[in-house]
């Protein structure tokens, strides 16, 4: 009589892991709206020139665009705008603690139990 051939716990898993594991990265991929074969491709090989990260790359090597005086001033105003915002709204909040603070006076007088 021929012995049958079993598989250890382990070897089960490891076997149910190589097919479950590629699968539910997939499913998670085209879940979240990405192409989970390119993912995969990309992951295997990463030197392709076909990847989005490459073609992003500027042309011109330096990645810096050149600003003129105009749009110079104009970013200049919207930087002093912006911190004038910022100013106000810190004497805002500053203004708005210190009567936090008046309330909660108050409130504590009140409820003192020697009225």
């Amino acid at each position: 009589m021929r012995r049958r051939f079993r598989l250890t716990g382990f070897a089960r898993f490891l076997i149910v892991m190589l097919f479950i594991v590629p699968l539910a990265y997939l499913v998670a991929s085209y879940y979240r709206g990405e192409d989970g074969i390119q993912n995969l491709k990309n992951l295997l090989v990463p030197n392709q020139t076909s990847s989005p990260a490459s073609s992003n790359k500027p042309s011109d090597g330096g990645g810096f665009k050149k600003v003129t005086s105009s749009e110079l001033q104009e970013l200049q105003n919207r930087i002093d705008q912006l911190e004038k915002e910022n100013r106000d709204l810190k004497v805002k909040i500053r203004d708005l603690e210190l009567e936090l603070k008046a309330t909660r006076l108050q409130l504590e007088n009140r409820n003192k139990p020697g009225r």
